[in-house]
């Protein structure tokens, strides 16, 4: 079963700097070669304000690479074009050069320390039988839920990836066809897939460990989720 990417965030946590906002998305719009040339916005938002409202917001011309710095955190995230329907492998490559690029200007330019990493994939696969019923076939004993509308379900992991100590959470989310008014792509089940070092480590990631974690995860993540969707003989 194909598996398509909705959207990919990376997520390095730190203490950022943001005394002189202008100069911050300067350095990070060069170290990209000019890839958040479309949006910039430098937000007017008191320094007590909650650390978790982004003070700068970046974005290309496309709309699909984004950008957020907040106090704590700097999000970077691709965003798929409405319609288009892309595997992991067709993107990661773009997304991958242009994470180093950034990693290097957050190690080199704001000289923060990287003490966490979370990365979301947000992807979506299209059974034959509506998604409910797949979902349910799938990962539920047959008879214990009846004709259900809406279906959600979560499980978590904690384990080692490399020298990484992390969790990984799977939701899956889907409608029946009957929801199709309220979700236009109610014929997909959707999965976010999120892989975060542990919150009680405190890690020191270099500029070369951020991608590299990031391409970790990808392979990570598509074998995963081709494990859980292959078809049993």
């Amino acid at each position: 079963m194909e598996i398509f990417i909705r959207r990919i965030l990376v997520v390095l946590f730190s203490d950022i700097a943001l005394s002189d906002r202008i100069e911050v998305a300067q350095n990070l719009n060069k170290a990209t070669k000019n890839l958040f040339s479309g949006e910039q916005t430098i937000l007017p938002i008191p320094d007590d304000a909650p650390v978790e409202i982004p003070r700068i917001i970046l974005g290309d011309k496309n709309k699909m690479f984004h950008c957020h710095i907040s106090p704590k955190r700097l999000e970077f995230f691709l965003r798929q074009k409405k319609g288009e329907n892309k595997k992991l492998e067709e993107v990661q490559d773009d997304f991958l050069t242009q994470l180093a690029n950034i990693a290097r200007a957050v190690k080199t330019e704001l000289r923060v320390k990287v003490e966490r990493m979370g990365i979301v994939v947000n992807s979506a696969v299209f059974p034959e039988e509506s998604p409910v019923d797949f979902l349910m076939k799938k990962f539920l004993k047959s008879g214990t839920i009846v004709d259900p509308r809406e279906l959600n379900l979560n499980f978590l992991h904690k384990f080692a990836l490399g020298e990484f100590k992390v969790n990984r959470w799977h939701r899956f989310r889907c409608l029946s066809p009957e929801g199709k008014e309220t979700l236009e792509e109610a014929n997909a089940l959707l999965i976010e897939t999120d892989i975060n070092t542990v919150s009680e480590m405190k890690y020191d990631f270099s500029a070369e460990q951020i991608p590299a974690f990031c391409s970790q995860v990808f392979t990570f993540v598509e074998s995963d989720l081709k494990s859980l969707f292959t078809e049993e003989d």
